[in-house]
């Protein structure tokens, strides 16, 4: 077991500067463990849970998205990391070469003391065996299947890290279901054209700020969360929330405004969860929107973003007036068509 190891913190610091909370928490524990154990540990969702005090499906996401970042590694149900394999290789080397110096110091000081030589050498020999003891003896505590062996200062009762069989077989499962759950993101239509459209709408719900957006980076973190399962509607959702809020404090166009960026990468939408009283009709149903006519404006976006933004009646100042008012830019025909399917939508 390895007790002390040294720590880049220039390394680790620029290695972690894009993790999330969550993924950084989870990636923290996770490579103290591999050291602990001198190599791979058993992937057990719940046991690593219980270490990284989490929810389980918070933890899931976060290996979801170490592994897809190349952070860690998932191979026979053990999860590796590559600088952690390199340190403790560095690790067993200098074990050896402690071992070679007793030797070597033994040999140096034979002429004085032949029996101090000796006992150096014995002892030497001695602390070699107690370390490749010490190395079997984690790699045995992590075995798959062995329950008796729980990781130190980790009660096995709450959550040891080589866990039952049946503890395995759950967390096996877990994987298999995350995996696909992945695979299956492209089908659910998570895809560029779809994430722009979302991103669009998500700008136009966040409140104006004084000083600059950073909308590139802000795009960087939207993609990665909604890679990691986040509903983009729950995202622009939140962010509507948000900037209803910050307009009833009189924050809006301030520098009390987050940056976008600094919002998403926090997940604050969530501290704006929707309510039954202010959900709105869901801008699917399966039915196709009508062809936007030749003359659409070319100062809107699409014509399914704008009945997107109306449908949850936060159509921004910037495009105009809305459907249905005298002025708007929007056909009189068009905004009866998306009027009717709404009003089918709350029906159903």
């Amino acid at each position: 077991m390895v007790d002390f190891y040294r720590h880049d913190i220039v390394g680790w610091m620029d290695g972690t500067e894009g993790l999330d909370h969550l993924e950084y928490r989870a990636y923290h524990v996770i490579c103290e463990m591999i050291y602990l154990n001198e190599g791979p540990i058993t992937f057990n969702l719940r046991g690593i849970a219980g270490r990284c005090n989490m929810r389980l499906d918070h933890l899931r996401r976060a290996v979801a998205s170490l592994v897809e970042k190349g952070k860690l590694r998932i191979a026979e149900g053990l999860l590796s990391n590559d600088r952690c394999g390199r340190e403790l290789d560095l690790i067993r080397q200098n074990r050896r070469n402690a071992a070679k110096g007793g030797r070597g110091s033994s040999r140096r000081a034979k002429n004085g003391s032949s029996a101090n030589a000796n006992d150096a050498y014995a002892n030497a020999n001695a602390s070699s065996e107690n370390a490749n003891a010490s190395s079997a003896n984690a790699n045995d505590a992590y075995a798959i299947g062995d329950s008796d062996n729980p990781l130190k200062y980790n009660d096995a009762h709450t959550a040891p890290l080589a866990g039952k069989v049946s503890l395995l077989e759950e967390s096996r499962v877990e994987e298999l279901t995350l995996l696909a759950s992945e695979r299956e993101l492209p089908k659910k239509g998570i895809g560029k054209p779809t994430r722009d459209a979302a991103f669009e709408l998500f700008k136009a719900a966040y409140p104006k700020r004084d000083g600059s957006q950073d909308w590139a980076k802000a795009r960087e973190i939207f993609d990665r969360q909604v890679a990691a399962g986040v509903d983009p509607e729950d995202i622009i959702g939140g962010a509507q929330r948000f900037a209803a809020d910050v307009r009833r404090r009189g924050d809006e166009g301030t520098r009390f405004v987050k940056q976008a960026r600094t919002w998403l990468n926090g997940k604050l939408w969530q501290e704006f969860p929707a309510t039954a009283a202010g959900a709105t009709a869901p801008s699917g149903g399966g039915k196709a929107l009508p062809p936007p006519p030749p003359d659409w404006p070319s100062r809107l976006p699409p014509p399914e973003i704008c009945f997107a933004t109306w449908s949850r009646n936060s159509w921004p100042g910037s495009w105009g007036f809305p459907p249905g008012d005298p002025s708007s830019l929007i056909p009189p025909s068009i905004a009866g068509e998306w009027r009717k399917r709404i009003q089918e939508q709350e029906a159903a």
